[in-house]
């Protein structure tokens, strides 16, 4: 009977030594995935070769996926982590800044591409941390976006931020 199910191994620093990625392909890997979300271009070219040669040592072969991240929107620099709480300020600057609490409720800090903020109105959310802290938009001017904590979560720097 042949096999149809196929298996796919990230590869990542736990796992990118010559004699892993041979135990891998004797264990039936079929495709090695690189996130390129993470690491340098030199890491995965690296990885490429151990791939490679553990192929020839080996005498299996093996896909590889290259997995490229699309823009992604990001928190930018914090000067302390954000302890944020429900009902809470966050401003969002159009400048790039360093971000930091201006307040007991309320904090500042920038996007990693701030064009987007042009896009919002009242009333929108945004999603920090990936989901994990939601807001929402109370006010929009030429400088900033400002918006309203939904609940409690610590956020830090370069965090990914979502528009649902």
């Amino acid at each position: 009977m042949k096999k149809r199910t196929k298996i796919l191994a990230t590869i990542g620093p736990a796992s990118d030594s010559l004699e892993s990625i041979k135990n891998l392909l004797r264990a039936g890997v079929n495709v090695f995935r690189l996130n390129f979300s993470h690491g340098s271009h030199e890491y995965h070219y690296e990885t490429l070769q151990k791939i490679r040669q553990a192929e020839k040592e080996t005498g299996l072969l093996v896909g590889v996926l290259q997995d490229i991240s699309g823009p992604k929107i990001r928190i930018g620099q914090l000067e302390l982590p954000f302890d944020l709480k429900e009902d809470d300020t966050l401003e969002f600057s159009k400048n790039e800044i360093l971000g930091k609490k201006t307040g007991e409720n309320s904090y500042v800090t920038c996007l990693s591409q701030p064009a987007i903020l042009g896009q919002l109105k009242l009333g929108d959310y945004v999603y920090l941390y990936d989901g994990i802290i939601r807001t929402h938009v109370i006010d929009v001017n030429e400088e900033s976006v400002s918006v309203r904590v939904e609940n409690r979560g610590i956020l830090t720097s370069k965090k990914g931020v979502n528009f649902p």
